[in-house]
């Protein structure tokens, strides 16, 4: 049995080492509290970090995605030479760039004036473009297969036209992709004659050729070149009006020698409104051909439509030729209409007849250029 010293010794012992703790604990207790979060200096200058990580980022991003969309644009000019090459092999022969019938000129070597002028006001003889030339050869047979097209001489006055014709429904809201550069800040579809923005514009265009060599005139054979009422008409090119190039023919070298080009960038005018500038013209589409353009280039209003004659700097923005408010769309009626693109410096990729794609630099020296256009004119040119 314990003695009570003892035990009161205990309960002394107890009672102290019961007041050091509780001592430990009020200390614990009593202090500064526990943090579960960030304070706001310390969360501001995380927000300052990432802001600065995203701004480094972003640039390259931006820079990647630039580089990704051109790169489908040159993608789309190849499948383009592939199918060019396909209709030459096919045809033995190149599509022309724009083809048409001069119903009014036959008229009148018919002896009926009063029919070549209803011709001519209605804007018959309107055929096709090589956009649509180029169909089969691009997984759209079953699209080329149910045109009709134009048989000229024709009391149908609206076979084979895109506009107000038979032909019209198959190419409303039809873009194929291939046709579409993604950079092209430009509306793809426009009005044309329907009420509705439903025909596609085009992106890429034929190079008809360039006003070097001889002027002279398409109906006898002789030049290469001649004016018309929408500005300079070339044939020394590979694809232009009513055009049946060769390979062969090509005398200057398929390597040296443009057939196709973009025109996918805005365009202004003097006064610094911008306008869309594409050799489509306004009132027509991608897909629409040239009349009066058969047997005459020169009585005075000849539109080429979806080709064009260099006659203008690559990377050109301003365009001030046969501009015409129509329809919503404020645009060029011209045969002149510069090569242009969001890409690099402005310049413009090129599909050659050789197939290769080439990136041609805003600026590049007019006279190179202009050679680059030309099949025939006997000098062979190193693509810068």
């Amino acid at each position: 049995m314990s003695s009570p010293i003892f035990l009161r010794a205990a309960r002394s012992r107890q009672a102290c080492l019961d007041g050091q703790l509780a001592g430990v604990r009020g200390q614990i207790g009593g202090g500064r509290p526990r943090r579960d979060g960030f304070t706001l200096v310390e969360l501001l200058v995380v927000i300052v970090i990432i802001g600065v990580l995203v701004g480094l980022l972003l640039p390259a991003v931006q820079a990647v995605r630039a580089a990704a969309r051109n790169m489908q644009c040159q993608n789309n000019l190849k499948q383009i030479g592939v199918a060019l090459h396909n209709y030459h092999d096919a045809r033995k022969r190149f599509p022309p760039g724009t083809d048409g019938f001069d119903v009014r000129k036959y008229w009148l070597d018919q002896g009926d004036s009063g029919r070549a002028q209803t011709a001519y006001d209605n804007g018959e003889g309107v055929g096709f473009s090589w956009a649509v030339h180029v169909l089969p050869f691009i997984e759209e047979s079953r699209k080329y297969d149910s045109l009709r097209f134009l048989a000229p001489p024709t009391t149908n006055t609206t076979a084979g036209r895109i506009q107000g014709g038979p032909n019209e429904p198959a190419f409303r809201n039809f873009a194929p992709n291939v046709l579409r550069c993604p950079d092209n800040p430009m509306p793809t579809f426009m009005n044309v004659m329907t009420g509705n923005r439903d025909m596609m514009a085009n992106h890429y265009t034929a190079i008809a050729g360039a006003d070097i060599g001889t002027a002279g005139s398409k109906t006898t054979g002789s030049g290469s070149y001649s004016s018309a009422g929408h500005g300079t008409v070339a044939w020394n090119g590979v694809l232009f009006v009513n055009s049946k190039v060769n390979a062969a023919s090509i005398l200057d070298g398929s390597s040296c020698t443009m057939m196709i080009a973009e025109q996918t960038d805005w365009a202004v005018d003097g006064s610094g409104r911008r306008n869309t500038c594409r050799s489509c013209g306004v009132g027509a589409s991608g897909w629409s051909g040239s009349a009066w353009t058969n047997q005459t280039i020169s009585h005075g209003r000849d539109l080429c439509t979806n080709a064009t004659t260099i006659t203008t700097t690559i990377g050109t923005r301003v365009c001030t030729a046969g501009l015409q408010d129509w329809a919503g769309e404020y645009g060029s009626n011209s045969n002149n209409t510069p090569l242009r693109s969001p890409h690099g410096d402005g310049g413009t990729n090129a599909l050659f007849a050789d197939g290769s794609v080439r990136y041609l630099q805003a600026g590049t020296d007019l006279t190179l250029t202009k050679r680059l256009a030309v099949r025939n004119d006997g000098i062979s040119i190193n693509v810068p």
